[in-house]
């Protein structure tokens, strides 16, 4: 199958190839999902290096379970199940707390490139990154149900019944997780920087 054809095809043909060998459509699908992966993983944990461990231990438990793998459909609730046990054994494991950690970067060349490539001023590019640095304290201040149930919905795109199963709870419960997650977040962004939650996220 050509490469055009497998990024267009759906999880369900590229596990299926997969499954008859092709090692293309396995890379397809790691490339699909890996990103919004490690977003999920770095923003439960907060640490960069850790995350990369994590999210390359969820594929290989991925690869070595898809043989057992029964195609419901939904491949991404399962991944990010998988995905979301990892987060949790890790922590297990390394007996830690949740803390933010700031991502390295030269502050000057990084408000260069994003006025080059925007309309924003530098000083307008400064306030939404210390805006999107705040937002990212405050999520990784959520406790740690409504943090799940928060990353799931806006920054992977899992819905309601999909959280829901990868939980083990009701539709309701998530739906009322996520209220809280957003009163917390609003709170917390009302306090530090004088804004409403839906003008910055």
């Amino acid at each position: 199958m050509e490469k055009h054809n497998l990024e267009i095809s759906t999880d369900s043909i590229l596990i299926e190839q997969y499954r008859n060998g092709s090692k293309p459509a396995l890379d397809c699908l790691v490339r699909r999902y890996y990103a919004s992966v490690f977003t999920y993983v770095l923003r439960m944990c907060g640490n960069r290096e850790t995350s990369v461990d994590i999210t390359q231990d969820v594929f290989v438990r991925v690869i070595d379970d898809l043989a057992n793998y029964r195609d419901r459909g939904n491949f991404q609730g399962w991944l990010f199940r998988i995905a979301r046990n990892a987060v949790i054994d890790s922590l297990r494991k390394q007996k830690t707390r949740f803390k933010y950690m700031d991502v390295e970067s030269n502050e000057q060349e990084d408000l260069e490139n994003r006025s080059a490539v925007s309309d924003d001023t530098p000083l307008q590019v400064l306030e939404k990154q210390e805006q999107k640095e705040w937002i990212e304290k405050a999520v990784l201040a959520l406790p740690t149900k409504l943090r799940e149930v928060y990353l799931m919905r806006e920054h992977s795109g899992l819905s309601f019944k999909e959280i829901a199963e990868i939980h083990h709870c009701s539709v309701n419960t998530v739906l009322g997780r996520m209220r809280y997650a957003m009163q917390h977040l609003r709170e917390h962004l009302q306090q530090n920087l004088g804004v409403e939650v839906q003008d910055v996220l």
